[in-house]
């Protein structure tokens, strides 16, 4: 078992590692990550039906969809998500199997948790997590398993409430008054949580999963980061996968099955059927489909990448940064046209961006809409373009802006900075700069998660009669007592001296391992007096040693 820690908060490249560990990876994983705030649509969604559109606009919330089905979820930092990789052996969907260890580990915390509904962790009769799973087939034909699911921590569920519509047609087969009544955060359900973050909640599952599994956890690898950062840009970040274009049917059809819920959107004109979409939470395959010119479209994202110390990645700091992005053009605004001019309506589709055609299947016509192949679905033609962008209607600018990095920022991970990426289109918004961080080495400290890690060489005197050290930190030298008899590689914990967790005040810890030195280039007479010192010493004064010879007397 490969046990990951995702400590990427970015919602595209997370749902992106999925796929590419699905693809690339022959090992059984258990990964753990976190997202940013956005709203994870299943992949059987109608995402302009699912999500408050102008809620998440104005929240600056991430829309995203995944490779399962299921209903649509709401992330933020207070969610702790969780996905199995295996290998898939037929017999259909099985929660259980995956739900349990999850379970297991919410009793050590003295939580009475338990599988229901269709792919629900309940506790005290409330949802605490959400579950999905997918058959993937792989290029080479083999097949694998995933299930991923949530964690509602200390989730904003004002915010999940906002962002979420709520299916009407839900609310009565259901039984429930809204979203937000159905669902608990998991830290208000055990003492044993109180006062720990989501970060530290996090990393004790990842110690019960390496006890669980008994295999020690690992970060993903910098070939995983660039071969996930490359499909995250070809698909998860784009308006196409995450909306697609914009339906808008005349019909609506929707039925509650044991399997979730089926909606048919379509259009009918004198009993003729077009433009037919089937949206849903069921699990499985599924599409829509719909060649309606798009509507507005957020702009793609710009990755940057900055050095900074050991200390500034600890503490935050500020940074100047110079990328290149893609604006609106301020010749001609963004239309494309010549200054004086304007777009004209496309004579060929009539402005609709859009062309029927039709064809008889099984005694029934069928009509679909297709992008005009003359403007491309534009909708409007450029007679005179615009000398300025050639008519794109936009140009790429080189652009300086100061950025603010977060405390406790880890080596690779990103931070986004809104609205600074590329321009959107169709009157979309601009997407987002992500900033990409290299934490350069430091020469005594190193880092694991949000503890600090470094060797402290003692002498021998110090280590046998104990003594008050000083001991380097991140807020400078602190004194310690090290008891008489310590031993090299004893590791001691100074509490509050490690990193701040990302968006938190708490900090991890340092460990301070005691590397012993033996003295060297002694004279005579000090050679003398060691020899009378592990005479008078004795095999009583040196318990390890008198243990090992024992053993071996049997």
């Amino acid at each position: 078992m490969q046990i990951i820690y995702n400590d990427s908060h970015d919602q595209y490249f997370n749902l992106a590692a999925e796929e590419y560990l699905l693809e690339n990876s022959d090992d059984d994983i258990f990964m753990l990550w976190r997202n940013d705030r956005t709203v994870v649509v299943g992949k059987n969604q109608n995402t302009w039906a699912e999500v408050s559109t102008p809620f998440v606009r104005e929240n600056s919330i991430g829309v995203v969809r995944r490779m399962t089905g299921g209903g649509a979820v709401f992330h933020d930092l207070g969610n702790v998500n969780f996905t199995f990789i295996c290998a898939y052996g037929g017999g259909g969907i099985d929660f259980s199997r995956f739900a349990s260890p999850i379970i297991r580990y919410l009793g050590t915390l003295g939580i009475d948790a338990s599988l229901g509904g269709r792919n629900d962790i309940l506790a005290d009769g409330r949802k605490i997590s959400g579950n999905a799973q997918c058959v993937y087939r792989r290029s080479d034909g083999s097949e694998r398993l995933m299930h991923h699911g949530t964690l509602l921590y200390s989730a904003d569920l004002s915010e999940m409430s906002g962002a979420l519509n709520v299916n009407r047609e839900k609310l009565v087969t259901k039984g429930i008054e809204s979203v937000k009544s159905r669902v608990a955060n998991i830290s208000a359900l055990s003492e044993k949580l109180s006062g720990v973050s989501p970060e530290e909640f996090l990393l004790d599952i990842l110690r019960f999963a390496e006890n669980e599994y008994g295999a020690p956890s690992r970060k993903l690898t910098d070939e995983e980061r660039s071969g996930i950062s490359s499909l995250r840009d070809s698909k998860y970040a784009t308006w196409e996968w995450n909306y697609g274009a914009s339906p808008s049917f005349g019909n609506e059809r929707t039925e509650r099955f044991p399997f979730g819920t089926l909606t048919v959107m379509y259009t009918a004109d004198r009993g003729i059927l077009s433009d037919i979409g089937f949206f849903g939470d069921f699990f499985g395959g599924g599409a829509s489909s719909s060649g309606r010119r798009r509507g507005p479209a957020k702009g793609q994202n710009v990755v940057s990448e900055i050095e900074i110390s050991f200390e500034d990645a600890a503490f935050g700091c500020e940074r100047e940064i110079t990328f290149s992005r893609i604006e609106t053009c301020s010749t001609c605004h963004g239309t494309g046209a010549k200054e004086g001019t304007s777009p004209q309506t496309c004579t060929y589709c009539h402005g609709t961006g859009t062309v029927r055609t039709q064809q008889n299947f099984m005694g029934m016509t069928m009509q679909s809409n297709q992008p005009c192949p003359k403007c491309g679905g534009a909708g409007k033609m450029i007679k005179d373009p615009c000398q300025t962008c050639k008519g794109k209607g936009k140009v790429r600018h080189t652009k300086t802006i100061r950025v603010k990095v977060p405390a406790g920022i880890d080596d690779g991970q990103s931070f986004r900075v809104r609205d600074e990426g590329n321009a959107g289109s169709n009157g979309g918004p601009n997407g987002d700069l992500l900033v990409t961080v290299s934490v350069r080495k430091h020469p005594i400290f190193t880092r694991d998660g949000a503890n600090v890690m470094c060797q402290m060489p003692i002498s021998f005197t110090q280590a046998a009669l104990g003594a008050s050290i000083e001991v380097p930190t991140l807020d400078g030298k602190v004194r310690y007592q090290i008891p008489e008899g310590t031993q090299t590689g004893t590791t001691f914990r100074l509490r509050g001296k490690g990193i701040p967790y990302v968006g938190y005040k708490t900090r991890g810890d340092q460990f301070v391992t005691v590397v012993v030195e033996t003295p060297t280039k002694l004279t005579r007479e000090q050679k003398e007096l060691l020899k009378q010192l592990e005479s008078s010493v004795g095999d009583d004064g040196q318990p390890k040693r008198k243990s090992f010879f024992d053993k071996l007397k049997g």
